[in-house]
């Protein structure tokens, strides 16, 4: 049995961060991360000169700049600062996002009708003549009125959660669905350009590598204490009075501390029958979630658009996002070329015809005006069974209990999948700052 101060399981962005914050204090840290290479997420592959963030679009933003600079002193190369363009599609033209800022874009009767409901909204608000709202529908008609809510908000949200908006919750929407100053919203209506979502207007990304980048740089600061082991997939762990033993393969690995950034699921599933109550094994079922596929794309452009990504709400086109790569950074295709991902979210259980959602999606961004079949040099795709948590109506109870559980098991959880929550890149690394600090220093002792 192999003895280590703390073992993490997982290795994407808060399995990593961790051990960069916890290797200061000159701890034996063991990371087990079941796939051949780590990241989670944050993966990019080089195709022929092609790069895809084969985990989906990510880049780099942050309200907090003491986060954002720490994030950008890890990326080795440097980062390109962007002003964000991203767009809508939507009646059959490019508008800007988010789409209460573009009102401007629409043709004068739906420019009316969004106005209007806005406002109709606004002073039924004011009069207190709405009930507090019980699911994410009715915040979107509370907040925005019916004309926005129908034309975009809600065919994009049931795009990408893949339910009815009537099933899922409101209380993710702070940070995650823009809500604009009343003032911008007419603005935009009568024809005054606005930018919403400020907090993400300005972005960045690397110079070089992709998104996975963050993960070199993070990895290429541990020090001799810090053990990263791929293709060690964790089956059990099990705690023994203070102690936790973490069984991989063969080997058994005794800690004094077991952080968990592994899909909560996955972790509950690993302890022993015994140590979980029956009646929490019985909501292990309800921690909901979207699984997602996601499409590189590389070849000559049909048109050189100057997007960074768009939203497309429409259900008869595959993909919900579009992210243009090259226009992130120009390593991410050779010259003249360009690089393409589409994401596609669907139920974890459904089964997906790989080869004709490929193809029905290359049609689209012919069609689209994106890329021309003919024009394609390189296909790649990546499936990822947990992508988005999904805030249902059982959500925060059955949250709630099964990370107390774990809390009381002495198992800390951290990021995206870890603690069950749907965060950002920042968000993780603030996470990850902020519970190590309360929960892991002061157990095992500071700096």
């Amino acid at each position: 049995m192999l003895i280590v101060d703390v073992c993490i399981l997982g290795g994407g962005l808060a399995g990593l961060y961790a051990a960069y914050l916890l290797q200061r204090l000159r701890l034996k840290i063991v990371i087990f991360e079941r796939e051949k290479r780590p990241g989670g997420l944050l993966k990019s592959i080089n195709l022929d000169g092609y790069v895809f963030d084969i985990g989906g679009s990510h880049v780099i933003f942050s309200k907090n700049k003491e986060v954002l600079n720490q994030i950008l002193n890890l990326i080795p190369g440097g980062t390109i600062r962007h002003y964000r363009n991203s767009r809508i599609y939507y009646g059959g033209r490019y508008i800007k996002y988010p789409f209460e800022n573009s009102l401007y874009q629409l043709d004068p009767q739906e420019r009316y009708q969004c106005l209007r409901d806005f406002i109709n909204a606004l002073i039924r608000r004011a009069k207190g003549e709405f009930k507090i709202p019980k699911n994410f529908t009715e915040w979107c008609y509370q907040t925005f009125g019916e004309s926005i809510c129908n034309k975009y908000l809600i065919p994009y949200n049931e795009k990408i959660w893949k339910v009815s908006t009537d099933e899922l919750s409101s209380t993710w929407v702070a940070g995650r669905v823009p809500n604009p100053p009343i003032d911008d919203v007419i603005k935009a209506a009568v024809g005054i350009p606005t930018e919403g979502y400020k907090h993400q207007l300005n972005f960045y990304y690397p110079i070089s590598g992709g998104i996975e980048s963050l993960v070199r740089g993070i990895i290429g600061s541990f020090d001799s204490n810090v053990i990263l082991k791929l293709r060690a997939e964790v089956s059990k762990v099990r705690r023994e009075d203070d102690l936790y033993i973490v069984r991989v393969g063969s080997d058994e690995f005794l800690c004094k501390k077991v952080i968990s950034t592994i899909p909560l699921p996955e972790l509950l599933n690993r302890l022993p029958h015994n140590d979980v109550p029956k009646e929490l094994i019985g909501l292990i079922p309800k921690l909901a979630y979207t699984s997602l596929i996601v499409i590189g794309i590389g070849g000559k452009p049909k048109n050189l658009y100057d997007f960074h990504w768009i939203y497309f709400p429409q259900p008869e086109i595959p993909f919900h996002r579009l992210a243009i790569l090259s226009n992130y950074s120009k390593s991410m295709a050779p010259k003249g070329k360009i690089s393409l991902i589409a994401e596609v979210s669907f139920k974890p259980n459904d089964k997906i015809n790989v080869n004709d959602l490929i193809n029905r999606s290359l049609d689209y961004l012919d069609k689209l005006g994106f890329i021309r079949k003919s024009d394609v040099e390189c296909v790649t795709y990546r499936v990822w069974r947990y992508a988005y948590i999904l805030h249902n109506h059982d959500y925060e109870y059955v949250r709630k209990t099964l990370i107390k559980f774990l809390d009381n098991y002495g198992i800390v959880t951290l990021g995206r999948f870890g603690s069950w929550r749907y965060l950002n890149m920042d968000q993780v690394v603030m996470d990850v700052f902020n519970v190590l600090k309360s929960k892991i220093l002061d157990d095992i002792g500071n700096p």
